[in-house]
């Protein structure tokens, strides 16, 4: 058996004993989760990468709660912080194989598996947060979240606003995609990023997230891009004199949970845990907006350099990747896109 065929094996055997072990009392499913029906208890895990005092994942708890608490217990929602799961790599395979229960994941890992979704990480596609939303979440969204489930077994229940990704550097100030020429940009490693990182002007390095800050410090990266809430939750003001507000990337993470999970319950724990998790797009995306807000301010206060650059400038040099990922994501993808706008 080869290394990589070994390690999945690992990962699924793990994610099993993880999942039976987390499951409560009156789950008697094959895999340690009821469906719900002659009165039987469903306990769902939740996997999130975040830390539990994340604003976005003090909605996930306030999600969870709404749904015990309206469907009389019937529907038990266990929360999982920081990679308790598994990385996001990992909770999503174990959500296809119908292991996992559900987890908050970025557009960026479901592309891996469905390049349509390769549109949401694109920088400049949406004009506002408003924008990815009403796409996202609309008619036109659903008709993708659908045939993602169909592929994948992977539902999406709803997305929501992640942050809007800015550029940080130690030293350069930035103005223009000219003034990243040479500057070694970390980004994530995955398709999207790498090419946006280069549209910015950069020289993007994949690099993982919890090797960055450290990377930064001693010098082996020159900057970064990441939302707000990031930036600030990792520390990387401390080693970053900059806040490039580039905006190139709405970002947004999903609901997602098993599809043969989600459609083994009974009607009315669907409907409850789709109404709630309407509500907690909602509210999790004015979180994270009022959060941007206030890190601003405190960026500022401790003197960091806060530039706005000519975003006109940065989204005409990014627009050749419409063009080159049209045949990706899918011809005509984008203009629907600009016509949600409208």
């Amino acid at each position: 058996m080869s290394k990589s065929k070994w390690a999945f094996m690992v990962i699924l055997v793990v994610g099993s004993i993880l999942f039976i072990a987390g499951c409560g009392e009156g789950s008697d499913g094959d895999d340690g989760q009821a469906d719900g029906a002659d009165g039987e208890d469903v306990v769902l895990q939740f996997g999130t990468n975040l830390p539990e005092s994340h604003i976005m994942a003090q909605g996930y708890q306030k999600m969870a709660d709404e749904v015990e608490e309206n469907s009389n217990g019937r529907l038990k929602i266990d929360m999982y912080y920081s990679d308790q799961l598994g990385n996001e790599r990992d909770v999503t395979e174990s959500i296809a194989q119908d292991i996992g229960g559900m987890a908050a994941i970025g557009t960026g890992e479901m592309a891996r598996r469905d390049d349509t979704l390769l549109i949401f990480d694109a920088p400049y596609v949406f004009e506002s947060l408003e924008h990815m939303l009403d796409f996202a979440n609309g008619e036109e969204g659903q008709k993708i979240w659908d045939d993602f489930a169909e592929e994948t077994n992977i539902r999406n229940l709803g997305l929501m606003y992640y942050g809007a990704r800015h550029v940080t550097t130690a030293n350069t100030e930035v103005h223009t995609p000219e003034d990243l020429n040479g500057v070694s940009l970390r980004v994530p490693d995955q398709p999207m990023p790498l090419a946006y990182g280069e549209a910015l002007g950069a020289n993007a390095t994949p690099m993982e997230l919890g090797e960055l800050y450290l990377a930064l410090q001693q010098g082996v990266v020159d900057g970064q891009e990441n939302p707000l809430p990031t930036i600030h939750g990792n520390g990387f003001n401390e080693v970053q004199n900059n806040v490039i507000l580039t905006g190139h990337v709405i970002a947004a993470t999903g609901f997602v949970i098993s599809e043969e999970k989600y459609q083994n319950l009974p009607e009315d724990l669907r409907t409850i845990l789709d109404e709630a998790v309407e509500t907690a797009v909602e509210d999790i995306s004015a979180d994270v907006v009022a959060t941007e807000a206030e890190i601003l301010e405190e960026f500022a206060e401790q003197g960091v350099n806060i530039i706005e650059p000519d975003l006109d400038a940065f989204r005409e040099s990014s627009e050749y990747i419409y063009d080159e990922y049209e045949d990706v994501w899918g011809e005509g993808l984008y203009e629907t896109i600009q016509g949600v706008a409208e």
